[in-house]
């Protein structure tokens, strides 16, 4: 981590990764009683990838078994079951540490010759119609509390920029630069450092409007967990609640919920995409406002091809 230059989120994401490894071996010396027990970048191997993914996916449960050992531990850290995507990403960065040590010379042994690391799995992109998101924007919120329309202000900005939450979270008045918002995306800046510009529209300028009082911030500084929270209250209260196919993460079963209870902040994000997806059907310029690389993996997951673009191809055999 110090030697490699590594986006903020990429660092935390290690950070918590080796917590959990250190915490895995504590695990196996004090409850397990293997006190010789070490994970050694020249002798792990597969059948200890396999140990340990069981580890993770039932952590949550030996919270309770072993009250003494995790009475140090956060909450939020241990007593949450996983998903097999987020173990399928704890095990992506052990990997990585490998091959960072093998290109180094550092060893020649890799586990994952014979471990195959589970792909993560991702429903269809769920986001609020553009008649949802009028909807929210023109909502009378003076019964929820004197917080609730400021955090709507906040969710309704990002749906009509497409910016990721860490990036949100840090704009400031010099990012405005003619009609509209330039930064540079904190997740890929390491990868591709281009600079994302996307024009404001009426809607995204009235919203500032609220705000030029503030002294160098865009928008109210705010919590990640209280933004989550606070979007859910609000589209529960102005009802959107179309019901949406979503995957659970935990069985990885297609399950119906309503759209307020399995939004985040990330919906504002696909809302930006998915709406624009249908009006222009170009990826590239799209990802040239999201902040996504051209020809982006991770930026297909937005594409929900849905049954009105698919008439449309069809009629183009008539």
């Amino acid at each position: 981590m110090d030697e490699t230059p590594l986006a903020d989120e990429s660092w935390k994401h290690h950070r918590d990764n080796l917590k959990k490894v250190l915490r895995y071996e504590r695990f196996r010396h004090e409850v397990m009683h293997q006190r010789g027990f070490h994970l050694c970048i020249d002798s792990i191997t597969a059948d200890d990838i396999r140990d340990f993914k069981f580890w993770m996916q039932e952590e949550y449960r030996y919270v309770e078994m072993y009250p003494v050992f995790y009475k140090d531990e956060l909450p939020r850290d241990v007593t949450q079951q996983r998903s097999e995507n987020s173990m399928s990403g704890s095990l992506y960065r052990i990997r990585t540490v490998i091959k960072w040590c093998i290109k180094r010379g550092l060893t020649r042994n890799n586990p994952f010759d014979q471990y195959q690391i589970t792909q993560p799995m991702y429903g269809d992109p769920f986001y609020l119609t553009l008649e949802e998101r009028d909807k929210v924007y023109y909502a009378d919120l003076s019964g929820m509390g004197a917080t609730y329309p400021v955090y709507r202000d906040i969710f309704m900005f990002q749906c009509l920029i497409g910016c990721r939450v860490s990036d949100l979270n840090k704009l400031t008045k010099a990012n405005i630069v003619d009609g509209c918002v330039e930064y540079i995306p904190q997740k890929t800046k390491l990868e591709h450092a281009g600079t994302v510009r996307v024009p404001l529209n009426q809607k995204a300028l009235d919203i500032l409007e609220r705000y030029k009082e503030l002294e160098d911030a865009l928008l109210p500084r705010f919590s990640h967990f209280g933004y989550n929270k606070k979007i859910k209250e609000i589209l529960k209260y102005v009802g959107i609640d179309r019901m949406v196919r979503v995957l659970d993460p935990k069985t990885r079963e297609d399950v119906a919920r309503p759209l307020y209870e399995v939004a985040t902040t990330h919906t504002a994000r696909k809302t930006f995409i998915g709406n624009l997806y249908k009006q222009v059907k170009d990826p590239n310029l799209i990802a040239s406002m999201s902040g996504h690389s051209e020809g982006s993996r991770a930026f297909a997951r937005y594409r929900k091809i849905d049954d009105e673009m698919k008439k449309e191809l069809v009629n183009l055999l008539d």
